[in-house]
């Protein structure tokens, strides 16, 4: 029975050995992924400079900054989870279960901020949606102090969903008698599983929540600009109707962009984790474990594309920016050669 089951095994093209797994980790997520990752870390500093120099009059740039932000801090806890997993770090004998300790301080936090650039991104979707569907009312509406309410809600809302994985998870110095050593790691409670169960439902739903706001926004804002442009076409005359279209494309075109590579990287990402759910071999402790580990590999980055690359909308398609940007790369230039001229005059003095 068992040479059979064995034989059924290594037959099922759908099973990846635990070999092949640790080296597509190593490769794709320890190199590649971190690398990309680096560098989304940044862009992302660039736009939170940015923005903050642009100023909060507009309410979009409010948003856009704590987007920012929230990409920021989850590309920085993946690359901690990335550090974990690389093999020079694993042999460096520090005094911690890097497992444990990369699933606690790494995971969670990670999802916390996913759920929250899920939700920041549908805010600013739906934002722009009702700019167009009630352009009178959005700006009595959605003023600063409502949008940075709304902002802070979001934050605090998210990190209040995963607080109880702390709890149940709590970090300790544990005795390991095989190697007589101290490590820390998890002292797992009663409580986990159950806790970690609700977590899991909560959180997916959160991100799929987030995902049809964003799609049916941004299916409404590209009906109604259509309409809206059509209409403009008709009733205004000469170089001010190219004007008013020309403005709706470069608005459609920003906004299509950060929504359409938000609803296409998370996408694949929606059906790997629906899939555990329908088919629970198809996880973390199932038949076909390590072809989902290698999958959520693969959708994690996706989302790291969609955290590092906005950098480059918004420098292409808002002059403002771009011009902030520019002004900031030549402060930062004048600052790094002023500090030259000082080191190379003391060096000759």
């Amino acid at each position: 029975m068992n040479d059979s089951n064995s034989t059924n095994d290594n037959s099922d093209i759908w099973i990846i050995d635990d070999r092949t797994k640790g080296i597509f980790f190593v490769v794709f997520c320890c190199i590649v992924s971190a690398a990309v990752a680096f560098l989304g870390i940044i862009f992302n500093v660039l736009n939170i400079a940015a923005f903050v120099k642009m100023g909060f009059q507009e309410t979009t740039n409010m948003t856009l900054l704590a987007l920012s932000v929230s990409d920021l801090c989850g590309l920085l806890t993946l690359e901690w989870m990335f550090l974990c997993f690389n093999p020079p770090f694993l042999e460096a004998r520090l005094p911690l279960v890097l497992f444990e300790v990369q699933y606690i301080t790494g995971g969670y936090p990670h999802m916390c901020f996913s759920r929250i650039t899920g939700f920041l991104t549908a805010y600013v979707t739906f934002e722009r949606c009702l700019c167009i569907t009630r352009p009178l009312v959005v700006k009595r509406v959605l003023t600063p102090s409502r949008t940075l309410f709304i902002i802070v809600g979001i934050y605090l809302f998210m990190i209040a969903s995963v607080a109880r994985a702390f709890e149940v998870n709590p970090l300790q110095w544990k005795f390991f008698a095989p190697d007589n050593t101290t490590k820390l790691g998890i002292v797992y409670s009663n409580a986990r599983d159950e806790v970690e169960a609700i977590l899991l439902v909560t959180n997916n739903s959160f991100g799929y929540i987030a995902f049809g706001i964003v799609s049916l926004c941004t299916a409404i804002l590209v009906s109604r600009l259509k309409a809206n442009q059509k209409w403009r076409i008709k009733s205004i005359s000469g170089d001010h109707a190219k004007l008013v279209t020309f403005r709706d494309k470069r608005m459609v075109r920003i906004v299509l962009t950060i929504s359409m590579m938000f609803i296409t990287l998370s996408f694949p990402f929606t059906i790997v984790f629906l899939m555990t759910t329908a088919y629970p071999q198809f996880g973390s402790w199932g038949k076909y474990s390590n072809l989902f580990y290698t999958c959520a590999a693969c959708v994690t980055f996706l989302e790291i594309m969609n955290s590092s690359f906005t950098f480059f909308i918004y420098y292409s398609m808002s002059s403002k920016f771009r011009q902030t940007a520019n002004l900031l790369w030549t402060i930062r230039g004048e600052i790094r050669d002023s500090k030259f001229q000082e080191l190379r005059a003391g060096y000759k003095g």
